[in-house]
């Protein structure tokens, strides 16, 4: 396996999961997702993902991932929005033999999200969140992670 850059902030899941392994890769990836709204305050939305991938001249790998949200729309004033987010980032949960010794992820770390949108005006929204990552790259052997969020967005 090639070493991977701790600097390469753009991609989801577990260092196995977004590995090419040294080769080139081929991927049939598939989702589902959803929402239903209860009545116009909450409303519960979901996804899940997989994906068979192939590394060329190597072997296959399965990949999944998976979120369950809580929406709370106008909680608080209209336009907030509290929520509420668990799920699995991807994780490599199946590999050949061939393809890192057919060592897939160990461990399952979940992505645990609460946020609240405010919006002060019109053209101003305000999103203070906190995420709490357990087992961080699918690894017990990992400390938790709690991240402190901030989004500010502007509408013109």
């Amino acid at each position: 396996m090639q070493p991977e850059d701790p600097f390469n902030l753009g991609a989801t899941g577990s260092n196995l999961a977004n590995s090419n392994f040294g080769t080139a890769v081929s991927t049939n990836a598939y989702g589902i997702s959803g929402t239903i709204t209860f009545n116009p305050r909450i409303a519960l939305s979901g996804w899940a993902g997989f994906a068979n991938q192939r590394y060329i001249g190597r072997g296959d790998g399965e990949v999944f991932n998976w979120a369950v949200g809580l929406a709370l729309p106008d909680l608080g004033k209209r336009g907030n929005l509290g929520g509420v987010l668990v799920g699995m980032e991807p994780k490599l949960i199946d590999v050949s033999n061939s393809v890192n010794n057919g060592q897939s992820d160990r461990d399952t770390s979940f992505h645990i999200e609460a946020f609240y949108r405010i919006r002060p005006s019109d053209n101003i929204a305000i999103t203070p969140g906190l995420i709490w990552l357990t087992a961080p790259n699918h690894d017990a052997r990992n400390d938790d992670v709690f991240i402190g969020v901030i989004r500010t967005v502007f509408y013109f």
